[in-house]
C-alpha cells in the first residue's frame, strides 16, 4: 500500500468522527480554504454521502479583508463546495481594520460572523477547526476539530 493510501481517512473512520452529528439536520463547517479545513469539508461531504438521511451541510468561509488573496481563496472555497454538493456562504469583515491587535480582533470578528452565519442557515452545530489536525490525530479523535453551536460562538467572540 502507498504511503498516500495509507493515510487515508476510510469511509468508517469518517463515520466514527461524526458519529455524534447524525441526526442534526444541518451543520456549518468554517472553511478557510487552507488544507485543514478543507480536508473537514471533503471528508463531512463524504460522511453525509454515506447517509441515507443526509443532513444539509454548509460551509462558511471568513473573508477578513486583509489579504488580496482572501477574496479569491473564498471563491475557490465557494467553487469546491459546490462540486461536493455543499451550500456555501462567504462572510466578509468590513469597516476599517485595527491598526493593532489584529490577530486578536479579527479572531473574535470570525466567530462572530461564522455565528451569525450559522444561526441565519438554521444550524445547530458547527464544526470548527481550532488548527493542525494530522491523520493519525483524526484516527486518535484527538483532533483539532470541534463541534460548537451558533451560541457558543457568541460567547466566545468577545
Amino acid at each position: 500500500m502507498s504511503d498516500q493510501k495509507s493515510l487515508a481517512i476510510a469511509p468508517s473512520e469518517a463515520k466514527t468522527l461524526f458519529a455524534d452529528l447524525h441526526a442534526v439536520p444541518v451543520i456549518a463547517l468554517a472553511v478557510s480554504g487552507g488544507p485543514d479545513s478543507t480536508a473537514l469539508m471533503l471528508l463531512a461531504a463524504r460522511w453525509r454521502d454515506s447517509l441515507k438521511t443526509k443532513p444539509k451541510l454548509v460551509a462558511v468561509t471568513v473573508d477578513h479583508g486583509l489579504r488580496k488573496e482572501s477574496k479569491g481563496e473564498a471563491t475557490a472555497v465557494a467553487r469546491l463546495a459546490r462540486k461536493l454538493n455543499v451550500a456555501h456562504r462567504t462572510v466578509r469583515w468590513n469597516g476599517r481594520k485595527p491598526a493593532t491587535g489584529v490577530q486578536e480582533k479579527a479572531r473574535a470578528a470570525r466567530y462572530r460572523l461564522l455565528g451569525e452565519a450559522a444561526h441565519k442557515a438554521g444550524v445547530a452545530f458547527g464544526a470548527v477547526h481550532w488548527g493542525y489536525a494530522t491523520i493519525e490525530a483524526l484516527r486518535a479523535q484527538d483532533c483539532a476539530t470541534e463541534f460548537v453551536t451558533p451560541a457558543d460562538l457568541h460567547r466566545i467572540a468577545p
